[in-house]
């Protein structure tokens, strides 16, 4: 069973014992099933809150756009000639059109952002390079100028095969077996 799923099936044991009836020195198997089921369950959906509060913290690009649209608008307002009576609205127009620039603003941002991390990460390995060829390297040793170079490797001897014999070994293995009793071999 996974960490935190045990700890809260012991607290909700604990918290059931009192409606157990007499206090059982072992819970039965069933409840026990059920509770690690039913912490389990809790595990999860606390995940899913932390997960969505997470998501909800974070701005979406949309109220990014909208955030910086209002920005922009107000900053207009005295340029559009309209007054600060309610009444007085912004054309769709330009409303659109501020939303586009928006969305073209946060976009360049974006883009920026992504330059200017990757120029940091090329400078942190230029720098991590440069450090690793400051660091002085182990030497080798030098081998003194009288030490011989290692000899090479004598070649295998080869196997004496019957096309490599010399002939006097030819001659040989032919006449023994030339002299070579012969038996059960009738004339």
């Amino acid at each position: 069973m996974s960490s935190p799923i045990q700890p809260k099936a012991d607290h909700l044991a604990a918290a059931l014992a009192p409606h157990l009836g007499s206090a059982p020195t072992r819970t039965l198997k069933g409840v026990a099933q059920s509770l690690r089921h039913l912490a389990k369950q809790l595990t999860n959906q606390q995940a899913k809150q932390e997960k969505a509060a997470l998501k909800a913290a974070l701005p979406t690009v949309k109220k990014q756009r909208d955030t910086m649209a209002s920005e922009l608008l107000t900053a207009l307002h005295p340029h559009l000639g309209l007054g600060k009576a309610a009444g007085d609205e912004v054309p769709k127009k330009v409303a659109r059109t501020v939303k586009k620039l928006a969305a073209q603003l946060l976009k360049q941002r974006a883009k920026l952002a992504r330059q200017t991390a990757e120029a940091a990460r090329k400078a942190a390995r230029k720098a991590a390079k440069k450090t690793a060829a400051a660091k002085p390297a182990v030497k080798p040793v030098a081998r003194p100028a009288t030490t011989p170079a290692s000899p090479r490797r004598a070649a295998r001897p080869q196997h004496m095969t019957a096309a490599r014999r010399p002939a006097t070994a030819k001659v040989a293995s032919t006449a023994r077996a030339a002299e070579a009793p012969q038996v059960g071999i009738a004339k």
